[in-house]
């Protein structure tokens, strides 16, 4: 796939598009987090993406699975996956999904570590099990082009011309694994999440084709839902995003404190409509994601309190300072999010 970036960008496009390629990118790592650690009902074999020829996962990568997004715990998920770098090192898998939260934790070392790792194993897997070699060959490349974007790397404005490269390769790769099945469920989902975040975030496609591969092709129904719920909140198509993350719920156990910060978002940009009850609705729905806080990495508990605290302040009038009970929860000791949340109002 090309991309249409051959000329040089201006200083003030660079500063744009550095801006939207970092968001991009970092949404995706963590959407990507979401689609490799996703805890579902397995096919067989520890399998959660194929019905037919499942390909067997480790046992602690399996675990892993189980935990980070079925229940949403990323503790409990690390454990497993630290367990899995010595006893299933040839599943780039493993490395892909540490990498996913080394990034959520800004840990650059770690991110170029476990991106390596990636596209080591990626390499070493092609020979096996070609499409999957592949597609975690795109997301190691993927990773890099976030990488560059990083203050660790180039910069977000120095980085632009290697990230928008890296997405070359992404699709290179991407399109060497569709050339042995394109109907692939685990192929579909993760390009269909890579798809949607490029769209949404930049002018290089359009969401269309995205939603209708994650409709069609991907597997679990319910990851696929909860991608296709980003989409259409991103593009104010709310009425269809609530739908979508409400199946993603009911699918998946009503476990995860993602889908429940998701719904919150879905919910409050409704209620801007003119309907305030719906911010209410949301605020259930914001503490039930806290609830979970310890769970969390805390970049991701830090933000969900930042927009309960904004939805608080148009429920009851009171003014707060929501960047600083945000930087609060940021400072509370410990890698994951707290057990208990800082006062709202600073007390």
């Amino acid at each position: 796939m090309a991309l249409p970036f051959a000329r040089p960008l201006s200083t003030a496009l660079s500063r744009s598009l550095g801006h939207k390629i970092t968001r991009s990118l970092a949404q995706t790592l963590g959407t990507l987090a979401l689609v490799l650690n996703i805890g579902v009902p397995f096919a067989s074999a520890g399998d959660p993406f194929r019905s037919t020829e499942p390909q067997p996962i480790g046992e602690h990568t399996e675990a892993a699975f189980d935990a980070m997004f079925e229940n949403g715990d990323y503790a409990t998920a690390m454990e497993h996956l630290e367990m899995a770098q010595s006893t299933e090192a040839g599943e780039p898998l493993v490395y892909a999904m540490l990498a996913a939260i080394s990034y959520l934790d800004q840990d650059w070392s770690q991110v170029s570590a476990y991106t390596r790792q990636t596209l080591t194993a990626a390499e070493a897997l092609q020979p096996t099990s070609p499409l999957r070699g592949h597609l975690y060959t795109a997301i190691g490349h993927f990773m890099e082009g976030a990488y560059a974007l990083s203050p660790a790397g180039e910069g977000s404005l120095r980085g632009v011309p290697t990230a928008l490269n890296k997405l070359q390769e992404v699709y290179g790769s991407l399109n060497a694994a569709k050339a042995i099945n394109a109907n692939d469920p685990e192929l579909n989902l993760i390009q269909g999440f890579m798809d949607l975040q490029i769209a949404v975030n930049l002018p290089l496609a359009t969401p269309k084709k995205a939603i209708q591969r994650l409709e069609t092709t991907a597997a679990p129904r319910f990851l696929a839902d909860w991608g296709i719920a980003l989409a259409y909140r991103d593009l104010n198509q709310l009425p269809d995003a609530l739908t979508r993350v409400n199946a993603a719920l009911d699918n998946s156990g009503n476990l995860n404190p993602q889908l429940y910060h998701l719904r919150a978002q879905v919910l409050r940009k409704q209620g801007e409509g003119g309907n305030a009850a719906l911010f209410d609705q949301a605020r259930q729905d914001f503490e039930l994601a806290l609830t979970k806080a310890d769970q969390l990495p805390k970049a991701i508990a830090a933000d969900i309190g930042y927009e309960y605290c904004r939805n608080q302040i148009t429920i009851d009038q009171v003014d707060r300072d929501c960047g600083a009970f945000r930087q609060k929860i940021r400072q509370e000791p410990g890698t994951w999010g707290p057990a208990s949340l800082p006062s709202l109002d600073g007390g």
